[in-house]
């Protein structure tokens, strides 16, 4: 059994934007080209640009990142592990891709920061990757997450994004207040601005503490899965500036400070959600598979497992008892068994199940509307109409 690291990086050439051609209106007026941009490429760990060419300087796999007209590339370093993964090998922790020739057996963790490929079997083992999970062969007993932390950290931001709005808004009046004569003939300092911070909150932001205290109960509640310590200091800082009776001084500067580094957070967040994670397995059986991006079962299918997707679920063989929750709906080819095992299935109320046979004892779940199955039901479309009511075509 050995581990080594690859190269699999091909040079990229960088090439200028290439001009539009005109066009012409129905009444046939010129319509001028758009005007093109060349984009910003932007090298980090591994890479370097020498005039038009991208270079890699070190081993591992090419990752680009899109914002904008800005590209970012790096350089992730890969392990391959040839054997299976075992008490005599170890648990598996690596800074980048993880790819598993062999099978990875019971009692064993692999965690990567990027994703995990298994060639074979999985059997009472624990997956987690910052990416993509994908599997060849069987999963048993087995907990698959990807990008697990990736959803917590959208589900931050977006708390945060709220409280950065209001916090600008908060700031907006301030400085009103502080350039205003009335203040200035007032015996409120402008370096101790936390009485009228509490007073306008009380005034014109009454929901402000409860958005404060929702998100700091999340952080306390994740701690153990929030590796940036950014969230938690944040978190500490709002506490003390919203939910506390601090002596501490606070200026319109300490505010602005502040709402910079949630907004930093705010836009990590957003970087966070474009990442691609997703689960790709043959088949599982009573196991748990957890993703912020779509869930993709290609085998046989799945029996009394738990699934859960921040995007679509995808299972082209039977789902066999267990529950699944797709944020971005369902495409199952066949749910439920003969024997009416129960099957739970739950989109949110913008969404839509597909299931081309829906069993006895399969129920259906869109927004608050639920529905069992009392027959073999074919064709299954299920979806809210504008009254909120479930309709099954």
């Amino acid at each position: 059994m050995k581990k080594k690291l690859v190269h699999h990086f091909t040079d990229f050439i960088i090439h200028p934007p290439t001009s539009d051609c005109p066009g012409y209106t129905a009444t046939n007026e010129l319509l001028p080209a758009t005007k093109t941009v060349p984009s910003l490429v932007q090298p980090k760990k591994g890479v370097m640009i020498v005039k038009n060419k991208v270079i890699a300087t070190s081993s591992g796999r090419s990752t680009f990142f899109y914002k904008g007209n800005c590209v970012t590339i790096s350089i992730l370093p890969t392990l391959i592990h040839t054997g299976n993964v075992n008490g005599s090998s170890g648990n598996i922790h690596f800074r980048g891709d993880v790819e598993i020739e062999g099978e990875v057996e019971a009692g064993i963790r692999v965690e990567a920061e990027r994703n995990i490929l298994v060639e074979q079997a999985l059997n009472k083992a624990t997956m987690s990757a910052s990416g993509a999970v994908i599997t060849r062969k069987n999963t048993l007993n087995s907990d698959i997450s990807a990008g697990v932390h990736t959803m917590l950290i959208v589900e931050l931001g977006q708390m945060l994004q709220t409280i950065h709005h209001n916090i600008e808004k908060l700031s907006a009046l301030l400085k009103q207040l502080v350039l205003s004569s009335s203040f200035k003939s007032s015996h409120v300092s402008s370096n101790n601005l936390q009485p009228l911070i509490h007073t306008l909150v009380k005034k014109k932001m009454k929901h402000l503490p409860s958005l404060v205290k929702k998100y700091a109960e999340r952080i306390k509640k994740e701690e153990a899965n929030i590796k940036e310590k950014d969230w938690r200091e944040v978190g500490a800082e709002l506490l003390t500036l919203f939910l506390t009776a601090s002596t501490h001084p606070v200026s319109l500067h300490t505010i602005t400070q502040l709402n910079h580094k949630i907004k930093q957070l705010c836009e990590l967040s957003e970087t966070q959600a474009e990442s691609h994670s997703y689960i790709q397995i043959e088949n599982a059986s009573t196991s748990r598979l957890y993703a912020s991006g779509n869930i993709f079962v290609l085998g046989s299918g799945c029996i009394n497992t738990t699934i859960y997707s921040g995007g679509m679920v995808k299972i082209k063989g039977t789902l066999r008892g267990g529950e699944v929750y797709a944020t971005l709906g369902t495409d199952i080819y066949r749910a439920g068994s003969d024997s009416g095992t129960p099957t739970f299935i739950e989109v949110p109320e913008d969404q839509i199940i597909c299931i081309k046979t829906a069993m006895k004892g399969t129920t259906i779940k869109v927004g608050s509307k639920t529905h069992t199955f009392n027959e073999t039901t074919r064709q299954v479309t299920a979806a809210l109409d504008k009254s909120g009511r479930l309709m099954l075509e």
